[in-house]
């Protein structure tokens, strides 16, 4: 909630959001600060290659937060990258014929 309500009062910039990643493990307070400014629209400043970044740790809060905000930050934006990268995670947006993906 506290994240909310940060996210809303404040411009969260590709820099601020990459420079106040936990150093050690993630968590799942920086998971839902994560959520709550792709909710606001702020993720959509931060680069595919960061958000890659965070998937590739296999935190699954932080996972759940950076898809879910990054799907809430660009709607409407018919985005391809952002469609791609929701079809590979989410099984619901994948062909009923396809190979479940390892991901």
């Amino acid at each position: 909630a506290a994240a909310a309500k940060a996210a809303a009062a404040a411009a969260a910039t590709a820099e601020w959001i990459v420079f106040n990643r936990p150093h050690h493990a993630l968590n799942a307070a920086h998971a839902g600060t994560l959520m709550a400014l792709g909710l606001h629209g702020h993720l959509r400043a931060l680069a595919m290659t960061k958000v890659f970044d965070y998937l590739s740790v296999g935190h699954a809060l932080t996972t759940l937060g950076v898809l879910l905000g990054v799907a809430a930050s660009h709607v409407g934006t018919m985005d391809a990258g952002v469609t791609k990268l929701l079809a590979i995670h989410v099984p619901a947006m994948q062909p009923a014929a396809s190979t479940d993906l390892e991901v």
